[in-house]
């Protein structure tokens, strides 16, 4: 719930644990859990964001695709409200899933 807050900048675990008053390694135990149940998806560079977000970026990417086939990474970071550093692991995570093909500088939405 408290990654929800956040939508699509997580806190890293180190802040997530200050934020909520526990210790990184009881926060890590507890992201491990949820990622084991199928509530968090962990994304490179440590970033861990809730299934539900995921979703939202999906759908929002297939709903993109009914007007224009393709989105640079600048659009979908800007759409999403959200930074580079979140914006570029997600597009890389629906590339491993097949919703998005990088080609070049954009990533071609499959649908």
């Amino acid at each position: 719930v408290a990654l929800d807050e956040h939508g699509f900048s997580p806190p890293d675990d180190a802040t997530l644990a200050r934020q909520i008053g526990q210790p990184v390694n009881k926060v890590r135990q507890l992201l491990s859990a949820l990622i084991g149940l199928g509530q968090i998806i962990r994304l490179e560079g440590d970033l861990y964001f809730t299934q539900k977000t995921v979703k939202t970026a999906e759908n929002f990417l297939r709903q993109y695709a009914a007007k224009q086939p393709e989105i640079s990474v600048s659009e979908f970071r800007e759409r999403l409200n959200t930074t580079r550093k979140y914006a570029v692991p997600l597009l890389a995570y629906f590339d491993q899933t097949g919703l998005t093909e990088r080609v070049g500088d954009v990533r071609k939405i499959i649908t």
